[in-house]
């Protein structure tokens, strides 16, 4: 067991981790957990087993290999031993270090594209079954020896827990590390080739090796940003992106940072994009320690001309959000946004676009609102006031008022087809 040289007391406010665990000053007590601590040792091997057999039920995302479970058995047990050798000699968790063995099997998991949540979750859920089927029945079998089992049962608690989340801590920055000196340069050279058919260059068989994406499969492209942050959110972004990619298809995924706080992506074999879907995306934008997001997803396309356009699509949609104005966390498709994306692209532009087409209509008044409603409806309706009472669900008589009021703010008659102010009213809606 590495136990630290003891660290200089924390400046007040600040809160470390040894504070976490209620202090322990009777002697039974402290010889109870010693005792305890004892019996798990003993037991180390048999525990070690039942936890292995549960986390691989548990988590179907680790690797089903013979090696790698070695690696991760390895882990548990000189973790565990690590643990129980802190709880008998009555140390905090901040002075003492996860074994090495338990560092070894995080980088290995690298390799295998595990990703680092399941790690740590290993760590969290597995304290609550070492908690529930062995530390505290072993307790709750001293009660009514004379000794505060409430208290030594909390002590231990804190303790194993606190051990078990800096040990997880310790795992994500071993595996960090190994991520970054494995695909560090990966990363960059996929950057540069998709850089490259971004921007319309030739397309080698060097681009392909270096891009390690099917460009025939169909793919949508999209982007995830954070509005006007001030942070550099990159590492956060992407691994937003993973959940994104999870949502919007189940093939080839590439992800790559464009500025501190926006990411680009490519998800092949892409899904049709159902409420429940778009529900979960929008779950996936409301990172609790993230500014809220947005999410703007072209239509599927193949080949390189789709992965160069389908970004360029994203991307405008991208600049038809933020000229809207429109609050995060959205998540908006090239299907639904249509038109109003090209339209909103010069944001200037699409505001003159409407001042001219609509006149008078573009009032930010209720009465203009109502008259702009209206006009949509009825022209939706290819310019039957029927149809369009009852969508509107009033009278035709209603409509056929409010029409000529619209007439009337246009200083000219209706005309159908009237493209122009269907588009004038499509960018309305939208800013």
């Amino acid at each position: 067991m590495h136990v630290l040289e003891p660290s200089p007391a924390p400046m007040a406010g600040h809160l470390v981790q040894a504070e976490l665990v209620p202090e322990l000053v009777d002697p039974a007590e402290k010889a109870l957990c010693g005792e305890i601590a004892g019996v798990l040792t003993i037991r180390n091997g048999d525990i070690t087993d039942s936890l292995l057999d549960w986390l691989l039920q548990v988590f179907p995302e680790l690797p089903d290999d013979q090696t790698e479970h070695t690696a991760l058995r390895a882990s548990i047990t000189d973790n565990l031993r690590t643990m129980w050798q802190m709880v008998a000699g009555g140390l905090v968790p901040s002075v003492v270090e996860p074994p090495p063995s338990a560092l070894v099997w995080p980088r290995k998991m690298v390799h295998q594209r595990v990703p680092v949540s399941v790690l740590t979750r290993i760590y969290y859920v597995g304290h609550a079954m070492i908690w529930h089927r062995w530390v505290q029945p072993a307790v709750a079998l001293h009660a009514g020896e004379g000794v505060d089992v409430a208290k030594v049962g909390a002590w231990l608690h804190a303790a194993t827990f606190n051990y078990l989340d800096r040990a997880a801590q310790r795992v994500a920055e071993h595996y960090e590390a190994e991520a970054a000196e494995l695909f560090g340069s990966r990363v960059r050279s996929r950057t540069a080739a998709a850089l490259e058919v971004v921007h319309g260059k030739p397309v080698t068989a060097a681009t392909r090796r270096a891009l390690d994406f099917a460009l025939h499969d169909p793919h949508r492209a999209w982007v995830l940003w954070a509005p006007e942050s001030p942070l550099d959110l990159r590492t956060e972004l992407l691994r937003t992106a993973e959940d994104v990619h999870a949502v919007l298809g189940h093939g080839d995924r590439l992800a790559l940072s464009h500025g501190p706080s926006e990411v680009w992506g490519w998800t092949s074999r892409p899904v049709e994009l159902s409420p429940e879907l778009r529900g979960r995306l929008l779950r996936v934008l409301r990172q609790p320690a993230l500014p809220r997001l947005h999410l703007a997803v072209s239509a599927p396309a193949v080949h390189e001309t789709g992965f160069r356009d389908g970004i360029l699509d994203a991307r405008r949609l991208q600049s038809a959000v933020v000229s809207a104005g429109l609050p995060a966390p959205t998540v908006h498709t090239q299907e639904e946004a249509g038109l109003a994306a090209l339209l909103l692209a010069d944001p200037a532009g699409a505001r003159r676009f409407i001042a001219t087409r609509l006149r008078g209509l573009a009032a930010d008044t209720s009465a203009a609102r109502t008259l702009r409603e209206t006009l949509r409806v009825f022209l939706a309706e290819s310019g039957s006031h029927s149809r369009a009472a009852a969508a509107l669900r009033v009278h035709r008589n209603t409509v056929a008022y409010r029409l000529r009021r619209v007439e009337a703010e246009l200083g000219r008659p209706l005309q159908l087809p009237e493209h122009e102010l269907s588009s004038a009213l499509l960018i309305d809606a939208w800013l």
